[in-house]
């Protein structure tokens, strides 16, 4: 992570002491997913498709006063596929972490396989300048490089893996999100209010393979996705401050919650 400017330390400053005390809940989250073309390919002839994947929280009014009142962090993001949908990891050419963070531009050639926007909350502030790309990693891993430069500069990278899923899912791709999104500055815990990400159709792999690709549509007609966030939500005082832990002098520790949504996007065959 890249430092922040003394302006945006006075900000936060500010902002964490006239934070509210906490009293409402995390905002409901919503899910919104995007397959283009919707008419299917099959196993024998898979199609291209490009898949966008949006988990965003409910932010009205209500929703910024909740996330100001009560302080949490996504910990962990789940992310549920149908088992019509293919991902040719092996076909494209790879990119380790440590290069995506570090000199994201040498990655191979093909290896970035996505991009997509983000924004977050903090102390009352949202941050919406956020820029991500996708690279294709290896042994299985998704890497998706986030970077935001006001008010405060980030750059860091979120750690994905493939897994095997259950019932209609065919893949479940599991985040672990760094700390230093979860709390980019000491005291100030970050809310990621909306991420897009669209991994492009491109048929650029080996054979002719796109990253993603259909290769069905059920009986019902609706390819179905799912998203789970596992989050962190921290106590505070009368004031709004965040309690801290005599003993350790951090932060106390922090409520597990979870929420779980789904979405159906409609297919042809």
């Amino acid at each position: 992570m890249r430092l922040i400017s003394r302006c945006a330390l006075a900000t936060v400053a500010v902002a964490l002491v006239a934070a509210g005390p906490a009293a409402a809940k995390i905002p409901p989250q919503k899910l919104k997913v995007v397959v283009s073309p919707s008419k299917a390919g099959t196993k024998a002839k898979p199609k291209a498709i490009s898949l966008t994947f949006n988990p965003f929280l409910a932010v009205d009014a209500a929703g910024l006063t909740a996330i100001d009142a009560v302080p949490f962090a996504t910990q962990i993001a789940h992310v549920n596929a149908d088992k019509n949908i293919a991902f040719n990891l092996s076909a494209f050419p790879t990119c380790t972490a440590a290069v995506v963070n570090h000199s994201n531009a040498t990655c191979p050639k093909g290896s970035q396989v996505g991009a997509g926007k983000a924004s977050a909350r903090a102390l009352g502030i949202t941050q919406s300048d956020f820029v991500v790309k996708a690279y294709n990693g290896p042994n299985k891993h998704l890497f998706l490089l986030v970077d935001g430069k006001a008010p405060l500069s980030i750059h860091s990278v979120i750690d994905g893996v493939f897994k095997k899923s259950t019932g209609p899912y065919g893949q479940e791709l599991y985040f672990t999100i760094p700390p230093e999104l979860q709390q980019p500055v000491p005291g100030a815990i970050a809310a990621i209010t909306n991420f897009t990400t669209t991994l492009a159709a491109k048929p650029t792999g080996k054979g002719g393979k796109s990253y993603v690709e259909t290769i069905g549509c059920p009986k019902s007609k609706s390819l179905k996705f799912a998203y789970k966030g596992e989050f962190a939500e921290y106590s505070t005082d009368a004031s709004g401050k965040i309690l801290i832990d005599p003993a350790t002098g951090d932060l106390q520790a922090p409520a597990k919650t979870t929420q779980t949504v789904s979405a159906k996007v409609p297919c042809s065959s």
